[in-house]
């Protein structure tokens, strides 16, 4: 086998003078990148080559080129030393018919991704990037278990959005709860039919062992029994009604769990809300009240307590009787006009409006103009306060 040199323009093969033709087919481009020149990179060469026996190799500057029989002169191999790729290897002027292309070498462009700063939206939630179809808030509350839940979670949230006022709900395990290791005790439960809004919380008593499951039974039955319900709005006049039908749920429940009725002992804050708005534009809002659960009303920049009953000269006593030991709630009746606000609160959150003007003012602002976001209306709810470490729970309602 002999090797020729691509350096003369006369290849020598088997004693005989054979003239290299040499074509060049494709081969890397002679316009020079640094960055590649500096790698050490194997040369993708491809080479046609006339006139030269099979067998035979071909030698310039370091690189070997073998021909294959029956290849028709065309190269299927180049070894090149491992070793940067120098603009002059290429130069091969005076060499014949020779013509040498450099393939040209491209990275794939990768788009660097657009980050937006997130939008917050007039309803308080963010938005990333173009907003979806469909509303964040619920359009209508979700069908839910009968059964009560055994589990419950540190922190509870619900809203809906109902066309004619916007509901926003949080309970929050209190600080001092948390630290002991025990459950949330508070309750809050939110119903809606095509004909009212039934919202209520409901707090169970610290000293009774499943004050927890006595919440939760009280806020939801009396959302949920059109009875009831129809009761309360007919004893708005009289000013008071007794809660019997609902006491004797809870002391059937304390039976189950081999309990006396004190252990799942519950304060109740209930509202009725009438769908059909009165003829200047304003919504009714019936309230029932049995312990010291209360009713506010939001100002500009504060919260004022509700309880004053229909001809009553004095707010209502908000002291702790509970279910279902006590049966007789205060009702009353109040109006809403579109803007305005109403909240139902646990001790824990009524003791923070009565007690700290920084957290009432907080409060009142984060309604200003909508319903917030529950993220944020958590922030707030669950915010440190100290001396106040009680369960806190809020039903707020903003009637548009």
């Amino acid at each position: 086998m002999t090797h020729r040199s691509i350096g003369e323009p006369e290849v020598q093969a088997s004693g005989e003078d054979h003239p290299a033709d040499v074509r060049d087919v494709s081969a890397p481009s002679t316009d020079t990148n640094e960055d590649a020149n500096e790698a050490m990179m194997p040369l993708d060469l491809h080479v046609e080559i006339q006139n030269v026996p099979p067998g035979d190799h071909v030698v310039h500057e370091g690189l070997t080129a073998e021909l294959s029989a029956g290849s028709g002169g065309v190269v299927d191999s180049v070894e090149a030393p491992p070793r940067a790729v120098e603009p002059e290897d290429f130069d091969l002027s005076g060499v014949g018919e020779l013509e040498v292309a450099e393939r040209a070498i491209t990275e794939p462009t990768i788009e660097e991704p657009v980050i937006e700063e997130p939008v917050i939206g007039e309803d308080g939630q963010f938005r990333f990037g173009q907003a979806g179809r469909l509303q964040a808030a619920p359009p209508r509350t979700a069908e839910q278990s009968p059964e009560a839940l055994e589990h419950v979670p540190d922190i509870a949230l619900d809203w809906v959005d109902l066309g004619f006022a916007e509901v926003r709900a949080v309970s929050a395990r209190g600080h001092m709860h948390r630290y002991l290791g025990e459950v949330r005790q508070d309750a809050f439960a939110v119903e809606a039919t095509d004909d009212y809004l039934a919202i209520a919380v409901a707090d169970g008593l610290g000293s009774a062992s499943h004050s927890h499951v006595g919440s939760s039974i009280a806020a939801r039955e009396s959302t949920r029994n059109p009875q009831l319900l129809e009761d309360v709005v007919a004893a708005a006049a009289l000013g008071t009604l007794g809660l019997g039908d609902l006491a004797a749920v809870l002391t059937h429940e304390a039976r189950g769990l081999k309990v006396a009725a004190r252990d799942v002992a519950t304060t109740l804050m209930l509202a009725i809300v009438s769908r059909s708005p009165s003829a200047d534009g304003s919504y009714e809002v019936v309230f029932a009240q049995l312990g010291d659960s209360t009713a506010w009303r939001r100002t500009d920049t504060a919260w004022s307590q509700l309880g004053q009953a229909e001809g009553a000269d004095e707010i209502v006593s908000n002291a702790v009787d509970p279910l279902p030991l006590h049966l007789q709630a205060a009702v009353w009746r109040e109006t809403f006009r579109p803007g305005e606000t109403f909240a139902l609160v646990s001790d824990g959150v009524g003791n923070l409006l009565l007690g700290n003007p920084s957290f009432e003012r907080e409060l009142a602002r984060l309604w200003a103009g909508s319903a917030p976001s529950l993220g944020n209306l958590l922030t707030i709810i669950d915010a440190s306060v100290k001396s106040f470490d009680d369960d806190r729970t809020l039903i707020g309602v903003r009637f548009l």
